[in-house]
């Protein structure tokens, strides 16, 4: 990398990548492609910063990153190399150490990950099991650009220097993307424990199923083993916790069924007492409860008798305070 200099504390580049293929030429690459690979790779880095920061928040949401991301983790494209075409990028800020074991580097290690991630899919064996399906579909967006056969192959180099220098490189291809959306749409498989109402038992042969509601959100559907039928029909209609091992929706994170293992009776009281004193957004409040965006105005509009004058009521209103 001749001709880019290290500027304060930011390093000379955090990640370099090289595109290949019959559509690209030396030192040169249509802009919509650049925009696409730009736009995948700052996704992919914000989401798997996101990732680190916050394991149990689901990345694959709308709306901003968070202030740790955006500071530690945006990108800025500082050259394009010869032979075949080269982007540069390093970090927009200087690198803070953060007080996060493990990671003095932040941004240092969220670019490594990533490198690692698309290194590990284009083994003959894929060991990651827990990859976040925000930074996968980022990195499915990026392989996007590999449908027109005009780009075949875009490769990642991102420096490190645990100790001594060592460069960790990867290659994204049409396999390795075929093999990232096919992670995407597998469910994932995690212990979880829910507390709400048990109801719509069925103690059918064919299969044994009931629904918990909890105090905040959407049912779920439970199954259960048939030595667990007495204790399920023991806690019909009664507050209840459920522990096992659930379905989650690749896309949203969300249960989509629960394996139940263990059952254990509540206080009424405690009932979603978490839910009660967890801090939630607005947007996490609206999409537990089932509240979508208002589509029509007019739907907040009646309440008052369409027979009563709402100018007189007014009048009378606050000319009795006189």
């Amino acid at each position: 990398m001749s001709g880019i200099k290290p500027d304060g504390k930011r390093t000379a580049f955090a990640l370099k990548v090289k595109v290949e293929g019959p559509g690209v030429h030396r030192k040169s690459i249509a802009i919509p492609d650049l925009i696409k690979i730009c736009q995948a790779i700052q996704g992919a880095v914000h989401r798997q910063a996101e990732a680190m920061q916050r394991p149990t928040s689901p990345t694959l949401r709308r709306g901003p990153i968070t202030a740790t991301a955006q500071q530690e983790c945006t990108l800025e494209l500082i050259g394009i190399t010869g032979g075949s075409t080269g982007l540069a990028f390093r970090y927009a800020q200087p690198q803070q150490h953060l007080p996060i074991p493990g990671a003095p580097n932040f941004g240092a290690d969220v670019i490594a990950k990533i490198a690692e991630t698309v290194r590990d899919f284009g083994g003959r064996k894929q060991t990651l099991q827990n990859v976040d399906p925000g930074v996968l579909d980022s990195l499915k967006e990026l392989g996007d650009v590999l449908e027109r056969k005009k780009i075949t192959r875009i490769s990642l180099s991102v420096p490190r220097h645990s100790g001594k220098r060592k460069t960790i490189n990867a290659v994204l291809t049409s396999t390795v993307r075929e093999r990232i959306a096919a992670r995407i749409q597998l469910p994932s498989h995690e212990p979880l424990s829910i507390e709400g109402k048990l109801e719509m038992a069925d103690f059918k042969e064919t299969g044994k199923m009931c629904r918990i509601h909890p105090a905040i959100g959407v049912p779920v559907q439970c199954s259960f083993d048939p030595e667990l039928e007495d204790q399920v029909y023991f806690a019909l209609r009664k507050p209840a916790r459920i522990s096992g091992t659930a379905r989650l929706n690749p896309i949203t994170r969300k249960p989509e069924e629960l394996k139940i293992e263990k059952i254990e009776i509540v206080d009424e009281l405690l009932l979603g007492a978490k839910d009660f004193f967890a801090s939630r957004s607005l947007a996490q409040l609206a999409d537990a409860q089932g509240v979508g965006p208002l589509k029509n105005p007019a739907e907040l509009a009646g309440g008052w008798p369409q027979e009563e004058n709402v100018d007189e009521f007014l009048s009378e209103t606050y000319g009795s305070r006189s």
